[in-house]
């Protein structure tokens, strides 16, 4: 793992994809996930990444249903901003159900990372023949 002020993140240079682990991060306050996700957007922001990854197999952040919304809207209008391509939510069986109904396009879930590989795999196979 790498390290950008606060945070930890991996950076898989080779598919231009940026990975957020929440658990590697260690949050567990409403305070820790502003600012670490706030690194994280601006993270983005420098690298440019066509991917980004949101790692919640280990731990996932709950918060307000309120809060939620508008986090994750601000969140994720920022990031494809910075023009990334898709953004992935990678969790276990149980939060599965909740995040891949996600109703907004250019993001995914997976409960395994080699998925989230072989989805931008593919796109790129897709994308070659246009």
């Amino acid at each position: 793992m790498k390290q950008y002020k606060q945070i930890k993140y991996n950076n898989y240079t080779d598919i231009s994809l940026v990975e957020f682990d929440l658990h590697e991060n260690e949050i567990h306050k409403i305070e820790d996930f502003i600012l670490k996700v706030s690194e994280f957007i601006e993270l983005v922001g420098h690298k440019e990444p066509n991917y980004v990854l949101f790692n919640k197999q280990k731990k996932d952040f709950e918060i307000s249903k309120e809060f939620h919304k508008f986090t994750h809207k601000l969140i994720l209008d920022t990031i494809f901003s910075y023009r990334v391509r898709e953004v992935f939510f990678l969790v276990n069986e149980q939060r599965y159900e909740k995040y891949v109904n996600i109703l907004r396009p250019h993001i995914f879930a997976f409960k395994e990372i080699n998925d989230v590989f072989k989805h931008i795999e593919n796109n790129n196979k897709a994308n070659y023949f246009f």
